[in-house]
């Protein structure tokens, strides 16, 4: 090689380190959505990325389906591990099937590269792409302890929102991070789970929304025969702007790739940010999911009605320990005096000690005289105990029949089984969809809108949630 050719190739090396765009669109493959292998040249939705990252080194990205984004968190991260020493990549994803995928993508990129941009590698096995530079990419599940005892300078995490313990996960994870990181989380939603929580938080993240109405290949000039739209298509084309070949694209995607449910097509393919959270069908209480509610941040009692001696009063209480990392203690006062109009008088929701809970709640027995429902389940025997040595009157008792002695035996509170709850959410349900009540409280609201049916169509709040409120309106609904 002469001295001419060694000047180009240092001149061609210095324009890749300085310029990642032109970098990744003249050396980079990838396989595209036709299985062929192309150069990656960045489409509007990763140089919209990329325009972020300019300005910001933590971004948190919220995302339709097959946009590009992981590809050129890929391509960003391996030229930051290619063209400087010692700069660790760590990139964490929700399966092992992802983690293969997202490896197979750095592994192309070095793959295909010129041999002038060759850097020599001391490792390249399964999950860890490592270069005599010093510099490395290492890839892993969420669950996995591949990130322990390392620091990194880029973390990619992928699919957040599909993570079984995100906010552990990340914690642990960002501890890991170096003093001046670049730290990236991308995914699609998943219903109200913690991600929605950790979107909607005041943080350091610059939120990225990618709709798919960004993303230019989402077009199709015709549809493949001539379909009538449907009442549903039509009320989605009417609520959105949408260009002829975007239509196109919407209703051959929906019918092609989802089932034909406009829900599955909202949340794979959000235009608004409450399509992406809301995984509509798996709610319990649908009409609560449409307007999205941050956590709660007052606690204790709320009093919406003042006391009225010729007036029927239920209280419902859920109690827990009072631990701070526990469930919270919740109560739930209604008036039963009209059964078709019932009113909700007063709500408390905190995490108190047991000793400290029975007072608040003596407090409004007082004040109202109603009858209580407590749970008597674990900490809610305590309760029951507290307003029974005060003398209390009005406590719900359960008859039971004793087999063995023959006998029936009264049980104060109200016993929560396999059993008796279906009963009280079928009661629930049947009160709100009746609206037979009018939810005054947010933070009652906030609990409707995360309660859900599970995979095993148990009505149960989503992952990192509580339905305290619920149970406690439940109680005295019962």
């Amino acid at each position: 090689m002469n001295k001419t050719q060694q000047a180009k190739i240092l001149k061609e090396v210095k324009l890749c380190k300085e310029n990642f765009e032109y970098f990744a669109n003249t050396y980079l493959k990838i396989i595209n959505k036709d299985d062929k292998l192309v150069p990656l040249n960045l489409n509007n939705v990763q140089s919209k990325i990329h325009e972020e990252l300019k300005d910001n080194s933590f971004l948190c990205i919220l995302k339709s389906r097959q946009m590009g984004s992981s590809t050129y968190i890929a391509a960003r991260f391996f030229w930051e591990a290619l063209f400087n020493t010692n700069t660790r990549i760590a990139v964490v994803a929700h399966t092992h099937a992802a983690v293969k995928n997202i490896y197979s993508i750095y592994q192309r990129f070095y793959q295909y590269l010129p041999s002038f941009l060759k850097i020599e590698t001391t490792a390249a096995s399964a999950n860890e792409l490592a270069f005599v530079t010093g510099s490395s990419i290492k890839i892993g599940t969420a669950n996995s302890q591949n990130f322990r005892g390392s620091t990194f300078t880029c973390i990619h995490a992928s699919e957040v929102a599909f993570w079984n313990d995100m906010n552990t996960t990340i914690q642990s994870l960002f501890q890991t991070a170096s003093n001046n990181p670049t730290i990236i989380l991308e995914t699609t939603p998943k219903g109200l789970n913690d991600f929605y929580l950790f979107w909607t938080d005041e943080n350091a993240y610059t939120k990225l929304f990618l709709t798919w109405l960004d993303h230019e290949e989402y077009k199709l000039n015709k549809l493949p025969r001539k379909w009538q739209q449907t009442d549903v298509e039509k009320e989605y084309i009417r609520e959105n702007t949408l260009s002829p070949e975007q239509i196109n694209w919407f209703q051959y995607t929906l019918r092609t790739r989802c089932g034909n449910n406009i829900h599955t097509f909202k949340q794979e393919y959000p235009i608004k940010g409450e399509d992406a959270f809301i995984a509509s069908g798996t709610f319990v209480f649908p009409q609560f999911s449409k307007h999205l509610l941050k956590p709660p941040t007052k606690f204790g009692w709320r009093f919406f009605s003042p006391p009225n001696k010729y007036k029927t009063y239920i209280l419902g209480i859920d109690t827990a320990s009072g631990s701070p990392d526990g469930d919270f203690s919740a109560a739930v006062l209604i008036d039963i005096t009209n059964r078709d109009e019932i009113d909700l008088v007063a709500t408390f929701y905190d995490k108190l000690s047991l000793k400290d809970y029975a007072k608040q709640i003596q407090k409004v027995c007082t004040k109202y005289q109603p009858l209580v429902v407590a749970e008597r389940n674990s900490y809610g025997q305590a309760i029951i105990e507290e307003l029974k040595q005060a003398e209390y009157p009005y406590l719900y008792t359960e008859t039971k029949f004793d087999k063995f002695t023959g006998n029936f035996t009264d049980k104060l509170g109200f016993f929560t089984s396999s059993s008796t709850r279906p009963v009280l959410i079928a009661k629930l349900v049947a009160t709100i969809t009746g609206n037979l009540i009018s939810i005054k409280d947010d933070r009652l609201q906030y609990e409707f809108m995360n309660f859900i049916y599970n995979e095993k169509g148990k009505a149960e709040a989503e992952v990192g949630f509580h339905d305290d409120m619920i149970m406690a309106l439940g109680l005295a609904l019962m």
